[in-house]
């Protein structure tokens, strides 16, 4: 059975939330920009974009490459970190453009084949050859994003809960000290001296 674009990239944003460690994930998110990510991470304070492109056959890989914010100058384009999400052999290595990963998908089960590795300590390094310098792009969806929280909650909601602190700490229960309370029983059970 064949998986759709669909249920790739809902394989592609549980990998995104567990391996990639993203606590903020977005599929098939549409915005102001000209690039529509099927599956968009964002992680380290939005200092790291991990995008993840589905692609359910060969010939939708092959259209992705004409596309314009694919090109190495597209200020736009989003991903420090992307990789391409199938099928096996719908996407061979030697087919992937430069500084891109491949993902291949079997099932509910994701399989690194080539590109970074989110799960490694080092990542992202000053020297890592996958990573792609920071565009515009993210800018626009964090924007995108919290636009459309402020429209759905309104204005004065949204001022709100944007100046409330977001995790409270919780107020440490008090410690019990040990001698104070062996101190008690023993001055309690000791004999009178009358």
């Amino acid at each position: 059975m064949s998986l759709t674009h669909g249920q790739l990239c809902q394989i592609g944003a549980r990998w995104l939330r567990g391996r990639g460690r993203c606590p903020i994930v977005l599929t098939e998110f549409a915005c102001q920009l000209t690039e529509q990510p099927d599956v968009l991470g964002l992680r380290n304070a939005g200092q790291d974009s991990l995008l993840i492109e589905a692609k359910a056959s060969r010939s939708d890989f092959l259209a992705d490459k004409r596309k314009p914010h694919r090109s190495d100058r597209a200020i736009e384009a989003l991903g420090s970190y992307r990789w391409y999400l199938c099928e096996p052999d719908v996407i061979r290595v030697q087919d992937l453009p430069e500084r891109w990963g491949l993902l291949y998908a079997s099932r509910n089960r994701v399989q690194l084949i080539a590109g970074a590795d989110p799960d490694r300590h080092y990542w992202p390094a000053e020297t890592d050859v996958w990573r792609w310098p920071a565009g515009a792009g993210e800018l626009t969806v964090m924007f995108s994003v919290l636009r459309r929280l402020q429209l759905q909650l309104g204005a004065e909601a949204f001022r709100e809960a944007s100046h409330r602190r977001l995790m409270v700490t919780p107020k440490p229960s008090p410690v019990r000290d040990p001698r104070a309370t062996h101190t008690r029983y023993a001055a309690s059970s000791a004999p009178s001296s009358d």
